[in-house]
């Protein structure tokens, strides 16, 4: 690697296994290694300043075609070392100008690093997003369109009406089955983050819940479980479970691009 290469970092662990990520390639196809110290390991890949130095990276976050790409491989590299041990993943685009700036991080923040490592040892996260069901949206019967300009006005003035009611409705319905559901789902987990839920928009389905938990691996089935169950008891509201997942959405360092 040139001089004015730079370290991207994956994640933070205590133990790496480099066969764990032999057949992985990282960011820019370059390969991941293990930046130590004592106690902690950063998880890092050699990458050019060309591209990844500061300016030119923001200007990359810009082209939605290469964070895909970038975060494509980034996420391949997190899964390969969370399989074989907890870890801390780093949000994308976390550059350290060489190894031993990468040791400094991790020196000065070992204490912060090792009660999240403590923290997630054992657990996995899991995602489930929670929706208004397309068929709890009652189709409104079609009337018969009268054949004045003003008749067929009317008819559809009521139609329209009847659909934003229906779809109110059922809205309602998916959020108190929604709130029962988070509710039960939270008792298992160890620890839950929840993300803005997507609006309504053209042709897309309403979420009312996206939330991640971290549950205890002796209760991962139990977990898989209920969501099971309470997408067999919904009437309004869908589920869709994801995962298993690093964990994302409970240790998040921020990110520190080099100079």
């Amino acid at each position: 690697m040139s001089e004015d290469g730079l370290r991207w970092v994956y994640a933070v662990a205590r133990t790496f296994d480099e066969h764990a990520v032999k057949d992985v390639r990282g960011v820019a196809g370059a390969p991941a290694r293990a930046v130590e110290t004592a106690h902690l390991v950063a998880v890092v890949s050699d990458v050019d300043s060309a591209e990844f130095g500061s300016d030119q990276l923001r200007s990359n976050f810009e082209d939605l075609d290469w964070v895909a790409t970038v975060a494509r491989a980034h996420d391949e590299i997190v899964h390969a070392i969370a399989r074989n041990t907890a870890v801390i993943p780093f949000r994308l685009g976390t550059v350290y100008t060489d190894d031993e700036r990468v040791r400094e991080v991790l020196a000065e923040r070992a204490s912060e690093f090792n009660a999240a490592l403590d923290f997630v040892t054992g657990r996995i996260e899991w995602g489930v997003k929670i929706y208004v069901r397309p068929d709890a949206i009652a189709s409104p019967a079609g009337g018969r369109t009268e054949s004045t300009k003003d008749g067929a006005g009317t008819a559809y003035l009521m139609r329209r009406r009847a659909q934003l009611t229906a779809r109110e409705t059922a809205t309602q319905d998916a959020a108190r089955e929604a709130e029962a559901a988070h509710a039960h789902l939270t008792s298992i987990a160890a620890a839950v983050h929840t993300y803005p839920a997507r609006e309504w928009s053209p042709g897309a389905q309403a979420e009312i819940l996206n939330a991640a938990y971290l549950v205890d691996e002796s209760r991962t089935e139990e977990f898989r479980g209920a969501v099971a169950e309470l997408r067999d008891g919904c009437h309004a509201a869908g589920l869709d479970l994801t995962g298993p997942w690093p964990p994302y959405s409970f240790t998040a360092p921020a990110s520190a691009a080099a100079p």
